[in-house]
């Protein structure tokens, strides 16, 4: 299959970064609406088999430079540096780190203080999300997350921005790529459609974006882009994820030429882009692999259900990010499973990996 770029300007706030499971339903929903629901029944029937099936990444930011864009990745998981390990970078590197982190001069214990240094520098370094691809690119041709952090640390080859994003020093920049707010939303009662009578109030986060510097992106694996385009200009004017009807998650669409992915030859791992539900005998359980787990559970899409909040099964995915080591090498990974049997259709979510090929050093 073919791989294509996905651009997303957002044109409004937005309720979070999309997700591979939550572009794969607003599709999904195109197909029917566009194509009619025998299309899409066809499709997730067997999928697999489908000559329209296709293959999504989350979404992750786009910074817009003067001369280029930096595109963002996962950071991919990995396991902590044990504790001897930290201990011998403070001793080997003391007088390095003494030099760049200490302002007052008269310090007694080196190793004390650079050990005590590496430790908070190491916290904020574990809770980055995203690294530029050209970061990314290392890591998944035997450069270990170690490596990263050496450099990190003792010089200012590799930098951190607003405590999310890991980037090289000519990738810097200090604008930030978005910020995220806390709004105070009512509670409606979906049988009389007004305010409830106590006036509940509830808190979510909303996420606000310069689109004139920073973008979205994800990536789609199809051999009929053709069959997309129009679904795409129809999610411009729909919008993708949850709150639309409060007019959040509305998107300028645009569909970039067919690209090459960052890949390793003689791989022996896959980083997934997006959220997994591993099938049987994918996945080598005994070689290295490092995940997080991600339960989850969501509702049906109120603007085509009507009749109720209703939950679809609760699933638990290997998180964006996840470091695995195939059985065999795929396309992709994965599969879609079913959630729920509601008002005589079946309801299905997305689990498929979109994976990055990579020969892993892990230390």
């Amino acid at each position: 299959m073919k791989v294509y770029r996905v651009i997303l300007k957002p044109k409004s706030v937005i309720y979070n970064l999309p997700t591979s499971d939550t572009i794969f339903g607003a599709i999904c929903w195109g197909i029917r609406q566009l194509y009619g629901e025998k299309e899409l029944k066809l499709l997730l029937e067997d999928f697999d088999k489908s000559e329209r099936k296709f293959i999504l990444s989350s979404a992750f930011p786009i910074i817009i430079l003067p001369k280029r864009n930096v595109y963002f990745y996962p950071k991919p998981i990995f396991p902590d540096l044990k504790v001897e390990e930290m201990e011998g970078m403070a001793e080997n590197y003391k007088n390095e780190i003494v030099n760049k982190f200490n302002d007052n001069f008269n310090i007694r214990n080196k190793q004390q203080f650079s050990k005590k240094v590496l430790v908070s520098e190491y916290k904020k370094f574990k809770k980055v999300e995203y690294v530029s691809e050209k970061i990314f690119k290392r890591l998944i041709s035997e450069n270990s997350i170690d490596e990263l952090f050496k450099e990190y640390i003792l010089n200012n080859k590799i930098k951190l921005k607003n405590d999310t994003f890991l980037v090289t020093s000519d990738e810097y920049s200090e604008e930030k790529i978005f910020t995220s707010k806390v709004a105070v939303r009512n509670k409606i009662d979906r049988l009389t459609l007004s305010t409830r009578v106590a006036g509940e109030l509830y808190y979510e986060r909303e996420i606000y974006i310069n689109s004139d510097s920073v973008k979205l992106y994800f990536f789609l694996m199809t051999e009929d882009m053709d069959f997309f385009v129009p679904i795409f200009r129809w999610l411009s004017d729909t919008g993708i994820g949850g709150n639309r009807t409060v007019g959040r998650g509305y998107y300028e669409i645009k569909i970039e030429g067919e690209i090459s992915l960052p890949n390793t030859k003689n791989s022996n791992i896959f980083i997934t882009l997006s959220r997994y539900l591993p099938k049987d005998k994918e996945i080598n359980w005994e070689g290295e692999n490092y995940y997080e787990l991600l339960p989850y559970q969501s509702r049906f899409d109120t603007m085509f259900f009507k009749g109720g909040e209703f939950l679809k099964k609760r699933i638990i995915y290997l998180k964006e990010g996840s470091v695995l080591t195939f059985k065999q090498k795929s396309e992709y990974y994965g599969r879609l499973f079913i959630v729920a049997e509601f008002q005589n259709k079946t309801i299905y979510q997305n689990g498929i990996a979109f994976p990055i090929f990579g020969k892993i050093k892990i230390s």
